[in-house]
């Protein structure tokens, strides 16, 4: 079992397509970073940026303001008018200013105290039910970060951390899933020569070979969201810093049947959002695994398992009635973090898509599909004797 492992493993480490999927990945992970990074520094992707773009356009409205008033006499009537909105922005520009200069001491109470002000203005002025609910998990955050002084990491993800949930959150669901289908069908379907099982006339029983095939694809798996995860941290901390792992994350819980925003910090949810990603990398492994045994061959084995892997994942948004069983389907579960959050139960009006519940789904389906691969192999082991 250990030299078939060793096999297997060597197929997946010296394979071009292994290491072109992985630098592609990879590549994708460090532009959205860049991306982030250009619009973080742009004036109005920060609390900083923005308070810095009003000062400046402040300071050029004192600046004609004055200029405007040395041209006026004081009994004309346009003078009192310039004059009261000259000292009206003059005030506001001196809170903008302590307020820059809180930031630049690392004082964020105070930034925090003016954002809170500030969204609740902007709920007034805002009716639409989505836009609100979006307010108020600013406004939790906010409040949070008012009773847990720290930096504000929200503006647009860059720091180690933020990046990761970012990623996790948006990218990787799809994007490591199609690495694993690539990599993982190419390894299952290279066993197959003229719709014949090679492996079949090596010292080593069906259900070991099963089981082996299964363990170094979850690895590989596991170990590509590390290393990914690893590089892209390392590379986010080079430049933006670690970020807190005590950050508020916004979250939809369920209260009384109905779904609530909530705060929690990002050391809370990730462990969740981990154990459920690796046994949904699991899934994938096994899923791939049966598809290249049914079919024997590589290309329709690559384009089912991406249509009904990826397809299943998006399915629920396309087709809503299918939001009602959401829960029971494995696919659902290939953004843990959504799940953990209860982001993707509130996108899906579906209280039941949980931690739970994606446990108990993937790994049932998990047992299924190993049944499923033991029965497939002894058919066609059978078939294949009778020849």
């Amino acid at each position: 079992m250990g030299t078939y492992f060793s096999l297997q493993r060597k197929k997946i480490t010296k394979s071009k397509l292994t290491v072109i999927s992985v630098v592609i990945l990879l590549i994708i992970s460090l532009t959205v970073l860049y991306l982030n990074s250009k619009d973080l520094n742009s004036n109005n992707s920060s609390i900083k940026g923005q308070l810095q773009g009003n000062i400046m356009l402040q300071k050029n409205f004192v600046a004609e303001s004055k200029r405007k008033l040395s041209e006026l006499k004081p009994t004309d009537h346009r003078y009192q008018s310039t004059k009261k909105d000259l000292k009206e922005v003059e005030t506001s520009l001196a809170k903008k200013q302590k307020l820059l200069e809180d930031i630049n001491n690392n004082h964020w109470v105070p930034v925090y105290e003016e954002q809170i002000r500030a969204t609740k203005e902007l709920k007034k002025n805002n009716s639409e039910s989505n836009s609100k609910n979006f307010v108020n998990g600013i406004e939790l955050r906010f409040k949070y970060l008012k009773a847990h002084p720290m930096p504000y990491e929200s503006d647009t993800p860059v720091s180690g951390i933020q990046i990761l949930l970012n990623l996790n959150e948006t990218y990787w669901p799809i994007l490591l899933t199609l690495v694993m289908i690539f990599i993982l069908t190419y390894l299952y379907s290279g066993s197959y020569r003229n719709g014949k099982d090679i492996t079949m006339v090596l010292p080593i029983g069906r259900i070991q070979s099963i089981l082996t095939n299964a363990s170094i694809g979850w690895i590989c798996g596991i170990v590509i969201l590390l290393g990914m995860s690893l590089l892209v941290f390392a590379c986010a901390s080079l430049f933006f810093g670690t970020g807190n792992i005590a950050y508020p994350y916004i979250i939809h819980q369920v209260v009384n049947g109905k779904f609530a925003l909530g705060i929690v910090p990002v050391s809370q949810i990730v462990p969740n959002a981990l154990i459920l990603q690796i046994f949904a990398i699991l899934f994938i492994a096994l899923f791939t695994q049966l598809i290249a045994k049914i079919f024997l061959n590589q290309l329709p084995s690559l384009l089912l398992t991406i249509l009904l892997l990826i397809g299943g994942s998006l399915i629920t948004i396309v087709i809503q009635p299918l939001n009602a069983i959401a829960q029971w389907l494995p696919s659902t579960y290939l953004n843990p973090l959504k799940t953990v959050s209860g982001t993707l139960a509130y996108e899906l009006e579906n209280v039941q898509v949980n931690f739970g519940n994606g446990m108990l789904t993937l790994i049932i389906s998990s047992c299924f599909l190993i049944v499923l691969l033991i029965l497939v192999d002894y058919i066609q082991t059978k078939n294949e004797s009778k020849r």
